[in-house]
């Protein structure tokens, strides 16, 4: 699994071997795959990759956003944790043994820039508690909010 890699490219899709070029450390390198599972999000690069006339988009717009966060502090728990709170949805899930990914319903058009990390911490705890198990926090690294209004 590589993390923070830049310049990622999907080539050669239609072939029997379609191929996924990145740089990593100022080397480049190249993936020879049998196939190419595109799970990478809507703003990844596999969907700017499938060829025109094939991809059907589905859009559905919801009365809520997602601020999303990983944090250099190893996940809580071994599970993915989905909480339904009367303050909002809250995920607790991993992205590696030491960094958390984490997610907590919001308003769409709350401005990012109201969100301490102390207080997405404060409402992490808040909606995640349970009794006989405690959330372990860190350093947040990255935020995210689509849905949530950047500046």
């Amino acid at each position: 699994m590589f993390f923070e890699v830049e310049d990622v490219a999907i080539y050669d899709i239609n072939d029997a071997q379609p191929k996924i070029r990145y740089r990593k450390d100022g080397s480049d390198h190249e993936l020879i795959c049998d196939f190419i599972a595109g799970c990478d999000g809507f703003h990844g690069i596999c969907r700017p990759s499938i060829p025109a006339g094939v991809l059907t988009e589905y859009e559905r717009e919801y009365p809520f956003g997602w601020l999303g966060i990983l944090a250099d502090a190893p996940p809580s728990t071994n599970e993915l944790i989905y909480a339904y709170h009367d303050r909002g949805f809250a995920l607790h899930s991993m992205r590696t043994p030491q960094i958390g990914r984490l997610y907590l319903q919001c308003d769409p058009d709350e401005d990012i820039d109201t969100w301490s990390d102390e207080r997405i911490w404060q409402e992490l705890q808040t909606r995640l508690s349970s009794e006989g198990w405690k959330l372990t926090e860190g350093p947040v690294c990255r935020k995210a909010s689509p849905g949530c209004a950047a500046t």
